[in-house]
């Protein structure tokens, strides 16, 4: 494709993994009473707040909120760590980065390698996105014009409508997406006659049941392709060319092409969306000299290995 896949470009993205921790706050609080041992952990990264809690010893269950700043954020994760301590916490102290054990620095290597395999949780992918875009937008890049978008989390009756009404099962991993809700953005940028588009518009649950309800009346006879996947599939994103997850799997979807599977589920595109720098559509060569610097978490997938990217260069081969 043309594209910088030198040394350079690796040690940026392991770079921007190692920063996302770094700037990572996390604070862990124990409770012990008889037989019961348990942990409740936050961590806050931007806007994000993430509370991990459960049985010591368990990996525990994780929780989300997306506050409206950072200092929001911040606040409410302190409000929440008093409201521990009052009932009874104990505050244990993390490794930091000057004493971190032998142990810690193992687990923060392997994370970074579930990072570079693009495994990492579609809730940490979502805060990347979002960082991404947040530094687009406050570098005001010459050319390149971004706005604000916004999923507002769905709620469980919301996606249990949806179900409902398109009758299928949502996989686990869009379920998280959709639930936690994505603050985002878009952009574009032109150069002459050359042009590229960054940033899907993803639609909510309202938004995905009239969408795909829509398209599915449109779709030809029970031997079209595109009726086979839109059967058991939902539509993502609200504009041509567009995201459809059928079976877990995420395909490239537009009725003037054949239908092109894209990724194995939907976690794994977000990652090498995320990776590609947001990439939405046109010439990819044309942002990517400058949006690559702004990947907070590239997970080392160089775009000669970007699913997304080789998906999209082989429906379109004319832009790359």
């Amino acid at each position: 494709m043309g594209v910088d896949e030198g040394s350079s470009s690796r040690n940026r993205f392991t770079r921007s993994v190692v920063r996302w921790y770094q700037r990572t706050v996390i604070r862990r609080l124990e409770y012990q009473e008889g037989g019961s041992h348990k942990f409740w952990e936050v961590r806050v990264k931007g806007s994000v707040v993430q509370v991990t809690f459960g049985r010591v010893g368990t990996q525990g269950q994780v929780r989300e909120k997306v506050l409206g700043s950072a200092a929001e954020a911040r606040a409410h994760a302190e409000e929440q760590a008093r409201a521990k301590l009052d009932k009874g916490y104990v505050e244990k102290k993390t490794a930091t980065k000057k004493t971190a054990t032998k142990k810690t620095a193992t687990k923060k290597t392997a994370t970074k390698k579930t990072a570079r395999s693009g495994a990492a949780s579609v809730g940490a992918v979502c805060g990347a996105i979002e960082e991404l875009f947040d530094s687009l937008r406050a570098t005001e890049i010459p050319g390149l014009h971004i706005r604000q978008e916004r999923l507002a989390p769905q709620s469980a009756s919301a996606l249990s409508s949806l179900e409902t009404k398109l009758d299928l099962v949502i996989p686990d991993d869009l379920r998280a997406f959709l639930s936690r809700g994505l603050r985002h953005g878009g952009g574009a940028m032109e150069n002459g006659e050359r042009f590229v588009s960054l940033g899907f518009d993803f639609m909510d649950a309202r938004g995905i049941v009239r969408t795909t309800q829509m398209l599915r009346k449109i779709a030809g006879g029970d031997d079209d392709e595109h009726a086979a996947l839109l059967a058991q599939g939902i539509a993502l994103t609200s504009e041509e060319p567009q995201l459809v997850s059928s079976g877990g799997a995420v395909y490239h979807f537009s009725f003037r092409n054949p239908v092109l599977r894209v990724a194995d589920s939907f976690q794994q595109f977000l990652a090498h969306y995320l990776a590609s720098g947001c990439f939405c559509s046109h010439e990819f060569g044309l942002a990517w000299p400058i949006v690559k610097d702004y990947v907070p978490d590239g997970f080392g997938i160089p775009p000669s290995r970007n699913v997304w990217l080789k998906a999209y260069e082989e429906q379109f081969p004319s832009f790359f």
